[in-house]
C-alpha cells in the first residue's frame, strides 16, 4: 500500500485538469461576454441546448480542435488508471507463487526475463520478503535440475516498508 499514494500524486495533476477543463474553456469560448459568470451561464445554456448522445460527439470532435486532442487523452489516461489499479489490486490479492530452493534458503519467483528469473528471498513460515533482489540463470540439466514448487500463501507476500 506505500505505493498506491505516490502514483496519486502524478494522477491528481491530470485529474484535475480534466475536471477544471469546462471552466477554463468557458472564458476561452466566450470572449465578448463580460464577467465570469455571465459566461459560465452561457456555457450552461449552450450545454443545456445539446444533450449527450453519438452524434454530438462527433460533431464536438469535427467543430472543436482542441478536442481532437481532449478526447483521446481522456480516454487512454481512464484506461491507464484503470489498468494500473486493476494490475495493482491483482498483485495485492495473488496467493499462488513459484518457490525455488537453494542451499536451504528460499526464493519467490517475481518475473521471468529471457532465460534469467527474478527472485527475492522468502520467508515461508511470515510469507515476508526482503527488499534486495537476485537474478538466478536458468542453467538446469538431468543430474542438477532447478525445481520450482508452487505456493500458496495464504494472505498474499508481506513486502517490509522502506
Amino acid at each position: 500500500m506505500i505505493l498506491f499514494p505516490k502514483i496519486w500524486f502524478l494522477f491528481l495533476p491530470i485529474l484535475t485538469l480534466i475536471l477544471a477543463l469546462p471552466y477554463i474553456l468557458s472564458i476561452f469560448q466566450h470572449k465578448k461576454i463580460k464577467g465570469y459568470k455571465n459566461k459560465l451561464e452561457r456555457n450552461l445554456e449552450k450545454k443545456q441546448e445539446s444533450d449527450y448522445s453519438f452524434k454530438n460527439l462527433i460533431v464536438t470532435l469535427k467543430e472543436k480542435p482542441w478536442s481532437r486532442f481532449a478526447f483521446p487523452l481522456a480516454i487512454f489516461t481512464l484506461i491507464s488508471i484503470f489498468s494500473f489499479f486493476g494490475g495493482y489490486i491483482n498483485a495485492e490479492y495473488s496467493e499462488n507463487f513459484y518457490v525455488v530452493k537453494s542451499n536451504s534458503e528460499e526464493y519467490l519467483v517475481i518475473e521471468q526475463v529471457g532465460d534469467k528469473f527474478i527472485t527475492v528471498p522468502i520467508d515461508l513460515s511470515t510469507n515476508e520478503v526482503t527488499s534486495e533482489y537476485i537474478v538466478i540463470e536458468q542453467k538446469s540439466d538431468l543430474k542438477n535440475p532447478v525445481i520450482f514448487k508452487k505456493e500458496r500463501l495464504e494472505g498474499g507476500i508481506i513486502v517490509p516498508s522502506s
